[in-house]
């Protein structure tokens, strides 16, 4: 990877140096270096940039923030199906205490 391509990559991710560090865990100095050619862009980074440029991703806050969207709506599928769980529960538990109440009160009659 040419130190043109790790500037290109960081870009499209929409990072600046130091954030790029925190992402692929490397020091802003090492990252400086890369972008200037001093030294080699490690493999594991290459292949992280490589997915990047194969599934076209975006800035990584857009990613991000399409991340955290659908997250937030599955959370929201999730409470919804579980209040209509919880719904059935509390219809079915009145329903017993019904049958329970009915039961007794024939038990009553009986005497």
């Amino acid at each position: 990877m040419t130190s043109e391509e790790a500037i290109y990559f960081r870009k499209k991710l929409g990072l600046t140096q130091k954030e790029l560090c925190a992402v692929v865990g490397y020091s802003v100095g090492t990252v400086k270096r890369w972008e200037n050619g001093t030294i080699k862009v490690p493999r594991p980074v290459e292949i992280i940039f490589g997915y990047i440029q194969k599934y076209e991703m975006g800035p990584l806050p857009e990613l991000v923030k399409s991340l955290d969207n659908y997250v937030e709506l599955r959370i929201q599928e999730e409470n919804e199906l579980i209040w209509k769980q919880l719904n059935i529960f509390r219809k079915r538990l009145k329903e017993q205490d019904q049958e329970k109440l009915d039961s007794g009160k024939n038990i009553r009659q009986s005497f």
